[in-house]
């Protein structure tokens, strides 16, 4: 199928043209972490950097980095959000503030005018009345925006499982890897950050943790799979926001250095915790229904269950380790800088 670009048009790729990429970069510490960042080898001339959710757990982290490189690397910094009071001070004095949602079309026609790059990601909409809806819908207005004002580099934050049996049916994460495929049909540069499931998504779980000694989740106990931190996310965002040389469209996965178990899990947030903490695996059913619970409507609430059944059955194996998709924070590093202290404060 062919979309309108300009003056010709380009083709919408296909699910398998949305390939793995890896990034050419030299190897650079941030915060004491060593991390791969692009080697900028571009004309000395004034970018703009738009960053979506600038205080949320990934795009606070991916500000907080570009406040430190920009001054540097001639950028400057623009913000979309909704509450501009909720920015720290300091960081507000340092960067152009967007008033608005990202999903407004009249908003990110402002945003976008003579932006070079853009961070994108979607919020969460717990009451939408689809997962289009909360993906691609959302995006649509950005994807118009994009042509229209020549914004030359997009990432966005998704996730595993393009290209296995599971990509079409494991709600959240098949309603992402349709709007990765939108803001490709757009033409212009892409590349998504392809995430397994988050270390960070323990914090939402921190007063179990530290009343009951236990955590839940869907998967298998003894199920390996690959976990990231949220921080390792920004940083790759980041690398990929101030290199510019890339083109065309791909993903970027980020795996974190292991793969764990919940077990796996339990052991090391006892360890770090000085106290028995143990996995109790919840059925998808009680999940389901503490969801609802919650006042989560019916089609994101069953995206969330088909999600988490497909990890349960592999969605996250398919992409290898390499020293370049492997994001350096363990997870007993993350317990012992994070968890511990949520716990304990």
């Amino acid at each position: 199928m062919l979309y309108a670009s300009g003056g010709g048009s380009v083709r919408a790729p296909a699910a398998s043209e949305l390939t793995q990429v890896e990034i050419h970069a030299i190897e650079v510490s941030i915060a004491g972490k060593r991390y791969w960042t692009p080697q900028v080898a571009r004309a000395e001339t004034q970018n703009m950097i738009v960053i979506m959710t600038p205080t949320g757990q990934i795009g606070s982290r991916l500000l907080d980095i570009l406040l430190h490189e920009a001054p540097t690397r001639d950028e400057e910094l623009r913000v979309i959000m909704r509450d501009p009071g909720k920015l720290p001070a300091a960081a507000r004095a340092r960067v152009d503030v967007v008033t608005g949602s990202h999903g407004d079309a009249a908003v990110v026609d402002r945003a976008f005018t003579g932006a070079d790059a853009v961070f994108w990601l979607v919020p969460s909409n717990p009451r939408a009345p689809s997962l289009d809806a909360v993906y691609s819908g959302f995006t649509r207005a950005a994807a118009e925006a994009f042509k229209t004002h020549g914004v030359g580099h997009v990432v966005g934050v998704s996730a595993l499982g393009r290209g296995t049996p599971l990509a079409d049916r494991a709600g959240h994460v098949t309603a992402s890897l349709a709007m990765d495929d939108l803001i490709a049909s757009t033409g212009v540069a892409y590349r998504a950050l392809a995430n397994p499931t988050f270390m960070d998504n323990l914090l939402r779980q921190v007063a179990p943790i530290r009343d009951h000694g236990v955590f839940t989740d869907t998967v298998t106990a003894d199920r390996k799979a690959p976990m990231a931190a949220t921080r390792d996310i920004a940083a790759a965002a980041a690398g990929l926001l101030l290199d510019r040389t890339w083109t065309g469209t791909g993903e970027v996965p980020v795996l974190g250095p292991e793969d764990l178990s919940a077990n796996d899990m339990a052991r090391t947030i006892s360890d770090v915790l000085g106290r028995p903490v143990r996995y109790e695996r919840q059925s998808l059913d009680d999940f389901r229904t503490a969801l609802t619970g919650r006042g989560i409507g019916n089609a994101i609430v069953e995206g969330y269950v088909d999600m988490m059944r497909a990890k349960d059955e592999g969605l996250d194996d398919d992409v290898q380790r390499t020293p370049r998709t492997a994001s350096p924070t363990t997870f007993r590093e993350w317990c012992e800088e994070v968890l511990k202290p949520a716990v304990l404060a």
